[in-house]
């Protein structure tokens, strides 16, 4: 954590944990984020489940039908990589490419 000294109107030597404090909050805006991500994801696809099975998974394989998987599924393995970067690095798990943890 990233400690700032400075000296107040009054005189005072405070301390400002600013570059700590806003990395907090941006990493817990992030999980919120995607947490509500998830969430929005899982729901649109329990209620839309019904109807692509009725559309899609009787009919023979096309370019339709091939974009439409890729765009259904592919979200979900984003959202997978989002959920295990924003694990891992919660914990010091992922070191970036300069070596240091993020």
């Amino acid at each position: 954590m990233n400690i700032d000294y400075f000296l107040d109107p009054v005189g005072f030597q405070t301390v400002a944990y600013t570059a700590g404090l806003f990395s907090f909050f941006c990493r817990q805006y992030s999980i919120l984020v995607t947490v509500a991500s998830l969430a929005v994801l899982l729901f649109d696809f329990i209620i839309t489940f019904d109807s692509e099975v009725h559309w899609t998974w009787g009919r023979g394989w096309g370019i339709m039908r091939i974009i439409f998987i890729v765009s259904r599924y592919v979200p979900f393995v984003g959202l997978a990589m989002t959920v295990y970067c924003s694990v891992a690095s919660t914990h010091g798990g992922i070191v970036s490419s300069s070596g240091y943890n993020i």
